[in-house]
Formats: C-alpha cells, structure tokens, sequence
C-alpha cells in the first residue's frame, strides 16, 4: 500500500517563498533597488500573476520492487531508467512522483501589451512555478514526517543521468492531463511552466546532502556560478526539524 493515494492540490499562491528572490535572478534585477523607471512595470507584473495564476500539482506513490545499476523497477510495473535513480532511491522503500504546473485564468492574456510587461510577466511565471515546486517538495516532507518516513531531495528528468524518456512514465503514472499538461513525443512538457519529478521515501534521513550541481557535468566549470537556467526547486527547503 503507498503512502500516497493520487491526490490533486491546488498550491497556495500566497504561501510561496522566495518568489521576488528567483524574480530577481531571472531578471538581473537588484529587488531591493529597483530602477525607478522599471518599478511601476514590475509591481504592475506581480499583482497580475498573483491574481492569474492558480498553482496545481497532482502526486502519487508506488512502492519500489527492485533496483539495479540503471533502473529503478516499481511495483506497479513502471520503470525510471538511468544511473541516477538508484543512487538518489537506495534506501527508498517508495518513489512519489510529482507534476506541478500552473493554471491561468486568462491564457492569452498579458498585464500589458508591450515587450517588457510580457518578459516580467515570464520571468514571475517561472519563479512562481519554481517556488511552488519548493512548497510542494516542503509540505511533502511535514506530511511524511508524521508517518515516520522521510523525503530524499526532488529529481526532474533531464537532469544529470536522469533521461528525458522518463517524463513519460511519471505522466503514466499520475495522468496529469486533467491539469491541462500535455506530454510531446519528444518528452517535452506543455505547458512548458511546469515540472515533473521524483521524490523518494524511505525509513532514515539521506544524509548524503545530494543537489543536482553535484552530479552536472559542468559542477568544476560552471560558466555562471549556479546559472539561472539551473533547476531552483530544491532551494528553499525548509528545516523541519
């Protein structure tokens, strides 16, 4: 028996950490001095997004039934391929599986009709679906607690060792359609503010301190020092304890 039935939650907008902090990183932007003619822009962006944008996510988990060298079998006949999943599920006894995505009321429309209103109206997009990510991951970890289980850090495919053909298992497994995302043939995720990932779950704490920089090709050379085009979503994890 999992110790999470399929479960569709509506993340709270007004809950989410970090969201002006990764806007900042996004954009270049100094959050605490602003330039004065961009201001009224940015505060204009903010507003919107946080009255448009409906966080969602849907997540479920299956028990692990074997693991070898480059895969991780799952109990409901799933399988998540690569060299990652092993190492990040050991100790795991189940993997939740996770999309997070975000819901606008108005799809096609923009806070302004110019260039800039609709690169910060992105750029909020993007640190909002990254900070709810956070807050799932957060809540998830409180929740297992509880249950004397606990949470190793997330992983999305596409990440170091972790190929893309996975976004089609976890999209088999959790049938996120009903969200309105959409899966390409070239594993692609729309809308592309979205995330999919794993979790794993296990008896005793990861100790290892695992983090995606850690395992990327470029962790020696990184050409901007923890890019913005990194993954953010493990950043604002909360201590727990």
């Amino acid at each position: 028996m999992s110790s999470i039935a399929r479960t569709v939650i509506e993340i709270p907008i007004n809950e989410l950490k970090g969201v002006d902090h990764k806007f900042g990183r996004l954009t270049k932007f100094n959050m605490k001095n602003i330039p004065e003619k961009f201001k009224d822009e940015i505060s204009k962006t903010r507003e919107f997004c946080f009255e448009d944008i409906r966080p969602m996510c849907v997540i479920q988990s299956i028990g692990i039934k074997n693991i070898t060298d480059e895969e991780v079998e799952l109990e409901d006949g799933s399988v998540l391929h690569g060299t990652l999943p092993p190492v990040l599920l050991a100790e795991s006894s189940e993997v939740i599986a996770f999309v997070t995505t975000l819901r606008k009321r108005n799809e096609s429309v923009a806070a302004e009709d110019s260039m800039i209103s609709e690169f910060f109206v992105d750029a909020w997009s993007s640190a909002i679906i990254s900070s709810a990510d956070s807050w799932l991951l957060n809540e998830i970890r409180r929740t297992m607690r509880k249950k004397g289980l606990f949470a190793t850090i997330s992983w999305c495919p596409g990440q170091n060792n972790f190929p893309m053909i996975n976004q089609r298992n976890i999209f088999e497994i959790l049938k996120p359609e009903e969200l309105g995302v959409q899966l390409t043939k070239s594993y692609m995720i729309s809308p592309v503010k979205s995330v999919a990932g794993i979790v794993g779950l296990a008896r005793s704490e990861d100790t290892r301190r695992l983090n995606a920089c850690n395992f990327c090709d470029l962790k020696d050379n990184c050409p901007s020092n923890k890019s913005d085009s990194c993954y953010l979503g493990n950043e604002f994890y909360e201590d727990i304890n």
